[in-house]
């Protein structure tokens, strides 16, 4: 009963303006123009609200080489439009606060054992490296994905 779906331009919704406490784009910003996403969403969201992301990005050579391996997996733009610095400026137009979190370096040493009895332990080994990695200043940049949470819309923007 408390749940609606509607189909619409995410760059262009039809929503009232500080509509939302909280949206959500789980690997959806990088199938958008990021300037239009960003700046819809920070008129949709309440001012006290936020937008919270979870989003591949651009740096990983790994995961980029797999990108370019894999062309049949996605569509021509999401080639061109994964997330880049560029984008989380676009974010820092619109919201005042951008905090981010980064994720996946060295865990992906650990996919080639998955369905192995390796594979657990692994991957517990490389988050805990990880955690260590993503504090290095640039390096968290190389990560496969950052989950980021944009507040304090600005209103004028």
């Amino acid at each position: 009963d408390n749940v609606e779906f509607h189909v619409m331009d995410a760059e262009h919704t039809q929503f009232p303006d500080n509509m939302f406490d909280v949206a959500t784009c789980i690997g959806v910003l990088h199938h958008l123009d990021t300037d239009a996403a960003f700046k819809e969403l920070a008129r949709v969201v309440k001012p006290d609200g936020a937008v919270i992301c979870n989003e591949p990005i651009a740096y990983n050579p790994v995961f980029q080489a797999y990108r370019r391996i894999t062309p049949h997996l996605r569509t021509e733009w999401e080639m061109h439009h994964i997330l880049s610095k560029k984008d989380f400026d676009n974010a820092k137009k619109y919201f005042n606060k951008v905090e981010m979190r980064f994720y996946h370096l060295a865990t992906l040493l650990a996919v080639p054992f998955r369905g192995t009895p390796l594979f657990n332990p692994l991957l517990s080994f490389f988050e805990a490296a990880d955690e260590i990695l993503l504090k290095i200043p640039g390096l968290q940049w190389m990560a496969w994905q950052v989950i980021f949470i944009c507040s304090e819309p600005k209103k004028n923007g």
